[in-house]
């Protein structure tokens, strides 16, 4: 696998087979039940979760590491993909950590999350792309669905470390107006750079503070108004279907041409 485009549907799942405490994580025995009825190819795992300097979580490591799932989950085609979610000066660290993450799923695809904590820090990203790149890994970044609303999020700098991208074009929440949501999202990601290496990233939950019912037709149809320029689409997220396991009916519904 050298881009999740070549692994279709993918999951979020956080932490997997083991978790800090106070946090909860998918068994890889339960991710491969649900990932194979529902043609789910990939799901992406948490290695490290990095804070600024000064914030009382500091930075935070899932104990372990992924053996346990890869050897569950290898002989049936659902690749793990580590994620990490980084902060400003935090790349030697964030580098060693998905690079021997991603040796051991034996691919050198990783998804990087950058959100709030870059306003305003475009220098920062290019030790980034140096670490990413010495170390041969194939860099996916994951951050705001709706640029329009980040506009001093460093899009170009993380175009230029990331060379694919995946918008979180959840469709949920305040700033989250309207049907065409998800499209829009997609296409201003395009527009940025990323041209058709995107992986939209779509919803699983019901959103905070609207009265929704969130089953398996609306993840379906949700996806449906979702463009996959690569033909790949992944949701956030394994709690969330989890939460009512129906939903799972919705993902598995999704086709992707040629693949389910």
């Amino acid at each position: 696998m050298n881009t999740l485009a070549e692994a279709g549907k993918g999951v979020f799942c956080s932490y997997v087979d083991s978790a800090p405490a106070g946090k909860n994580y998918a068994r890889s025995r339960d991710i491969l039940a649900r990932c194979g009825p529902a043609g789910v190819e990939w799901i992406a795992a948490l290695v490290l979760w990095q804070e600024l300097p000064g914030r009382a979580a500091k930075t935070r490591r899932p104990p372990g590491d992924l053996r346990r799932a890869i050897d569950v989950l290898g002989d049936d085609d659902v690749a793990i993909v580590p994620w990490a979610y980084v902060v400003p000066g935090g790349e030697a660290e964030a580098a060693d950590a998905l690079a021997a993450a991603a040796e051991q799923c034996g691919h050198r695809t990783v998804i990087l999350d950058a959100e709030a904590e870059w306003y305003h820090r475009p220098e920062a990203v290019a030790p980034y792309a140096v670490g990413l790149r010495a170390r041969g890994l194939l860099g996916v970044l994951t951050s705001y669905g709706a640029p329009w609303y980040h506009q001093t999020f460093p899009w170009a700098a993380w175009q230029q470390a990331c060379p694919w991208g995946m918008p979180q074009v959840y469709d949920g929440g305040a700033r989250s107006v309207g049907l065409d949501y998800p499209a829009r999202g997609v296409d201003a990601w395009a527009r940025l750079g990323w041209g058709d290496r995107l992986i939209p990233l779509s919803r699983g939950y019901a959103a905070a503070g609207r009265v929704e019912r969130w089953d398996a037709a609306a993840i379906t149809e949700l996806a449906a108004r979702t463009p996959r320029p690569a033909g790949a689409i992944g949701w956030w997220s394994w709690a969330a279907l989890q939460e009512q396991p129906e939903r799972w009916r919705g993902v598995a519904a999704v086709e992707i041409p040629g693949r389910s």
